[in-house]
């Protein structure tokens, strides 16, 4: 999962964890790097890694409706 903030700047790995966490175990994070974000036209950010796909699924499906960073 890709997660941004709404009012732009970077999102930080312990940030990414504390917001996330709640929907499962997360195996990694990763800042977007310069090049990511300009290859594929992206925002600052932060990719996030779930154990498990149902809690990707899960905080995504809830993310696009509920909180923000």
């Amino acid at each position: 999962m890709y997660l941004t903030k709404v009012t732009g700047g970077p999102v930080g790995n312990d940030e990414a964890r504390e917001v996330l966490h709640r929907f499962g175990a997360i195996e990694e994070t990763c800042p977007t790097t310069v090049a990511d974000q300009e290859m594929h036209g992206l925002p600052e950010g932060c990719w996030v890694k779930f154990r498990y796909f149902m809690d990707c699924k899960d905080a995504v499906a809830v993310s696009i409706y509920s909180f923000q960073v």
